[in-house]
C-alpha cells in the first residue's frame, strides 16, 4: 500500500501539474521546468525512502511482538491493534517523507542552507542559447536529488536537522 502511495505521490503531481499549467497558459523555460521536475522527483523518491523505512520498522516491530509473547515480561499487545497502528504510521510516514524531501530540495537548491553543493545546477543543464550544454549534468542532477530525496524520506531525523539548520551559524564557523 505504501509503494502505491509513493508511486502516486511521484506521478500524480507531475501529470496534474503539466495539465494545470497547460490549461492556465503558463509556459516554463528550461531552468524552471528542471527545477519543478527536480522537486517532484525528489519528493517522490522521498516517499519511496519512507516506504523502505516503514518496512524496516515493521520487521523490527514483528520481532518485538514475538519476543513479548514468548517471554511475557511486558504486557502483550493485541496483534490486530498493533497492525492497525503500524498501518496508520506507515501511511503517515510516506506523506511526511514526501514533504520533507521537497522541503530539503528547496532549501538546498535555493542556497538557503549550504550543507551540500549540488554537482549540477539547472543553469548548467540549460545553458544560454548558442552555448553547448553538458549531457552529463542532467544525469548528475537527477542522481544527486534522488539520493537526497531518498535519505530525507528514509531518515526523518536527518531531514529535520537540515530543516532546522541555521545558515548564519554555519557561516560564523567558517569565519
Amino acid at each position: 500500500m505504501g509503494s502505491v502511495a509513493g508511486l502516486a505521490l511521484l506521478v500524480v503531481p507531475l501529470l496534474w501539474g503539466v495539465d494545470l499549467l497547460g490549461v492556465l497558459g503558463v509556459t516554463l523555460n528550461c531552468t524552471n521546468r528542471w527545477s519543478l521536475l527536480g522537486a517532484f522527483v525528489c519528493g517522490g523518491v522521498g516517499a519511496f525512502g519512507a516506504v523502505l523505512s516503514v518496512l524496516v520498522r515493521l520487521r523490527g516491530s514483528a520481532d518485538q511482538l514475538a519476543r513479548r509473547q514468548t517471554n511475557g515480561r511486558e504486557g502483550i499487545v493485541v496483534p490486530g491493534q498493533m497492525a492497525r497502528s503500524m498501518r496508520h504510521e506507515g501511511v503517515y510516514r510516506v506523506f511526511v517523507g514526501w514533504v520533507l524531501a521537497i522541503a530539503v530540495y528547496f532549501l538546498l537548491s535555493g542556497g538557503i542552507v549550504t550543507v551540500f553543493e549540488p554537482p549540477a545546477t539547472t543553469a548548467e543543464i540549460c545553458p544560454a542559447p548558442g552555448t553547448p550544454g553538458s549531457a552529463a549534468a542532467g544525469t548528475e542532477f537527477w542522481g544527486f536529488w534522488c539520493a537526497i530525496g531518498f535519505v530525507a524520506g528514509f531518515n526523518e531525523r536527518w531531514a529535520f536537522g537540515i530543516l532546522s539548520r541555521d545558515s548564519t551559524r554555519r557561516s560564523s564557523k567558517n569565519s
